[in-house]
């Protein structure tokens, strides 16, 4: 029975210690405003057709928008928490206005969100996120549409923040 025990704890320790070692080893990816496609979701083309899009919206109002693509979640329990630690650790927006927003995608866990900064919150809010996510993205998704469903959500983000 002591064996049993020792066996036992010996497993839980070593499991756990697994997820210590796993959750201190995971370093989110450094992105930039624009695409950044880990998951190959998007053609050569079609990353340069977006990351223009959104470089020549932050010229234009100086909110910045970076589209990131991911197979895992690394250490994060959810998107939402994974969203909002790679934006604030990519420095996502500017400083002073916290005018940032990250869309993150995916595919292989089949998750989305869109990530605002604080500074935009009044203009473009989690509901109206929603809202573009309902109704543009996931019906362009469900039809394999991934780069319609993306650069038709940030042209309705674009239209919201104006």
């Amino acid at each position: 029975m002591i064996k049993m025990y020792c066996c036992l704890l010996l497993f839980i320790t070593g499991v756990c210690h697994s997820q210590i070692n796993n959750s201190a080893a995971y370093v989110l990816p450094k992105i930039a405003i624009g695409v950044n496609d880990f998951e190959d979701v998007l053609t050569e083309n079609q990353e340069e057709e977006l990351t223009e899009m959104m470089l020549n919206y932050e010229k234009v109002t100086s909110n910045e928008i970076a589209f990131v693509s991911v197979s895992s979640l690394g250490p994060y329990e959810n998107i939402d928490d994974f969203a909002l630690k790679l934006a604030q650790k990519n420095g996502l927006g500017k400083l002073q206005k916290n005018n940032g927003i990250i869309i993150v995608l995916s595919k292989t866990l089949r998750v989305f969100r869109i990530q605002n900064g604080e500074g935009i919150g009044d203009k473009l809010t989690d509901a109206e996120t929603g809202l573009i996510i309902e109704e543009t993205i996931i019906p362009n998704f469900k039809s394999g549409k991934y780069f319609e469903g993306i650069r038709d959500g940030i042209i309705r983000i674009k239209k919201e923040l104006e």
